[in-house]
């Protein structure tokens, strides 16, 4: 007799009533969106490449209120050059702008100081021109004050668009200042911090002047001040037994003790992204962090601010000083550039950088609960012009970070970290900017594979797919399983993904990988044993939700069908004979017999048709009890 049974597995394995913050980190949740994006940042500035900025700000913390001077050495890009265009706001004063020790004419208008020379600079020569100005920064983000335990605080903030908000500036993601020096004068009881080295910290009568130099190529928004009556804590990370990273923090005095107890532990951060991919970009200098009184953190070069000592936000931000200080993004599109990778090196922290998987067994299904709380949107960002939407918590964030998992899982670690080595060593992007195209290259170069379908599914494509696997046992050791998917989002038709599979019961225990490439497809899984349960995706290597599962197993007698797998077929046809000593027979549609043989076995039995030509061909299995026919269906396509 037939004896079957049937167990439906449904598995929701992804699906979560809350998202905890806790794990993925919405850093920019602070910035303004105040500051719309009116005029390209790429139209102003392309007729001059910017080599240096010595800065000086005279603030006070308990004032919303800026003195600056900015003096821009520049090398002209143009012949004829006679004026050139800053980003500045309509909010500031502009005092003077001096030109070979003149003053030069210019106009303030819609954000754009623009500069009349009254002689012309020659083409490749380099230059330099002060602008003094004055005001109160119309961006309370940008240049923001507040108060910590009743004291006064000062911060900068610029990205993405509001460097201009606070100094005259060039904010296109195509030109990185070379080096700077700033000096900020304040108020003698506070202290102030910046990029790069501490040079000097001086008293002058009731003020405070100190001295803050950066030797390495900085994009403008990522350079940032901040003032308040820090205390200092200094201590030294060591990478190896030769080298030594300084951390130097500016922190609330009265955070002081917590500071020292919770800031080391993102040392092995520091230590695993040094040894993962390259060593701590701006080795020469250091790296430290600055306390501001807003949630979240902001990666400036070398001196990230930040709103608290956890884990998982200084190791978010220092993994932006190799993925968006050291290589930055070229546009606001592929922010996935900075903070995918941020995201991501923050759950290979959790990998890698533990003794126990505890905390990345935890990120994994709540990044991908986070991704799938809702079904559409994409990685690629196509609207720049609203903040909001390029700091996407849920796209930028966590799926940019998750679909560098996936690629890591198809492409295979090897390949996938050689790739990432590959990218930040490329001269054409080190300490500059880089397209999504150039990441692209190094993945498909390491992997030796073609990506432009996972990048239209993935990356400029919405949603994420559900899988519904059906599993029929046909023999005590093989389960064929049809693999069918469903899309959240219409934008794509088909996830083309290897897809785990893992077959359990109380005894064994293996993993297979379907390479999926259509809905329904069928694959004959080699599994040994007769599974109880069976779990899509059971290690979280892909963005899905909503995953099921039916498991039919069956003992087979005299009565069964023939099994005829793959069908269509394309190289190879696997053939289930349910009698022994039974001849197999395989005809054309026109009668030809094009394959006849005997199998004194019942079972599989596997016939190469790689050189049949395509269409519809019929089976024919003479048994010693029972005659079989069935068709077979050959398609190369």
């Amino acid at each position: 007799m037939l004896q079957k049974f049937v167990i439906v597995f449904i598995m929701s394995l992804f699906s979560f009533c809350s998202f905890s913050q806790q794990f993925i980190l919405h850093e920019k949740e602070f910035v303004s969106v105040s500051d719309d994006k009116s005029i390209s940042e790429d139209t102003v500035g392309l007729n001059y490449d910017i080599k240096y900025n010595r800065f000086f700000f005279d603030v006070d913390p308990a004032i919303d209120f800026i003195n600056g001077d900015v003096i821009t050495y520049f090398v002209a890009k143009e012949n004829g050059f006679v004026g050139m265009d800053f980003q500045l706001s309509d909010s500031l004063v502009v005092d003077s702008v001096v030109f070979h020790h003149r003053n030069m004419n210019y106009s303030q208008n819609n954000d754009i100081l623009s500069i009349v020379f009254d002689e012309t600079v020659p083409n490749e020569s380099l230059d330099s021109i002060k602008i003094s100005y004055h005001g109160n920064p119309p961006d309370d983000y940008a240049f923001a004050t507040g108060e910590h335990d009743g004291v006064p605080v000062l911060w900068t903030l610029s990205e993405p668009y509001s460097a201009k908000m606070w100094w005259p500036c060039k904010n296109a993601l195509s030109d990185k200042i070379d080096s700077l020096d700033v000096w900020i004068k304040n108020p003698e009881q506070y202290k102030a911090a910046s990029n790069g080295m501490l040079i000097s910290e001086r008293v002058l009568n009731t003020y405070r002047l100190t001295h803050w130099k950066h030797k390495y190529p900085i994009a403008a928004y990522l350079f940032a001040i901040a003032v308040s009556d820090y205390e200092i804590y200094d201590y030294h990370i060591y990478l190896n037994e030769n080298d030594s990273l300084e951390v130097l923090n500016y922190v609330y005095p009265e955070d002081y003790d917590l500071a020292v107890q919770r800031i080391p532990k993102f040392d092995k951060s520091v230590k695993l992204y040094d040894q993962l991919f390259m060593p701590y970009p701006f080795s020469d200098e250091r790296y430290g962090h600055v306390q501001m009184s807003k949630g979240g953190g902001m990666e400036h070069q070398t001196m990230t601010f930040i709103g608290s000592f956890d884990f998982h936000l200084l190791s978010h931000e220092v993994a932006h000083q190799w993925f968006g200080d050291y290589v930055t993004l070229s546009n606001w599109h592929d922010i996935w550039l900075n903070e995918g990778f941020a995201t991501y090196l923050t759950g290979l922290a959790y990998e890698f950088a533990f003794d126990t998987h505890q905390w990345w067994d935890i990120w994994r299904p709540e990044v991908i609960g986070h991704i799938t709380s809702e079904p559409d949107g994409s990685v690629y960002v196509p609207d720049i012009s609203e903040r909001d939407r390029i700091f996407d918590a849920r796209l930028s964030y966590s799926k940019a970070a998750y679909l560098l998992h996936m690629l890591r899982w198809v492409l295979g670690d090897d390949a996938f970290f050689e790739a990432i080595q590959n990218y930040l060593g490329d001269p054409e992007v080190a300490y500059g900017y880089a397209k999504q195209e150039d990441l692209v290259y190094h993945l498909e170069m390491a992997g030796d594979t073609c990506l432009t379908e996972f990048f239209e599914d993935w990356y400029y494509g919405e949603g994420y797919p559900s899988y519904e696997a059906v599993c029929n046992q046909i023999n005590e050791e093989d389960v064929i399983v049809t693999l069918y998917q469903s899309q959240s989002d219409e934008s794509v038709d088909f996830f083309e993904m290897p897809v785990p599979i893992q077959f359990k019961n109380d005894e064994h225990d293996t993993v297979l990988v379907l390479d999926h490439s259509f809905s329904g497809q069928e694959f004959l899984c080699e599994i040994g044993f007769v599974p109880d349960s069976v779990i899509i995706d059971h290690d979280y290597h892909l963005i899905s939700a909503n995953n099921t599962v039916l498991l039919s197993v069956q003992e087979m007698d005299e009565t069964d069908s023939v099994f005829v797998f793959p069908n269509p077929a394309n190289d190879w046809v696997n053939i289930f004979l349910p009698e022994e000593n039974a001849s197999l027979s395989i005809f054309s549609l026109s009668g030809k017999r094009i394959y006849q043989n005997n199998y004194p076995e019942k079972g599989r039995v596997r016939v190469n048709v790689s050189n049949w030509e395509d269409g519809v061909y019929i089976l024919k299995i003479q048994g010693e009890k029972h005659s079989y026919l069935e068709r077979l269906i050959l398609s190369k396509i």
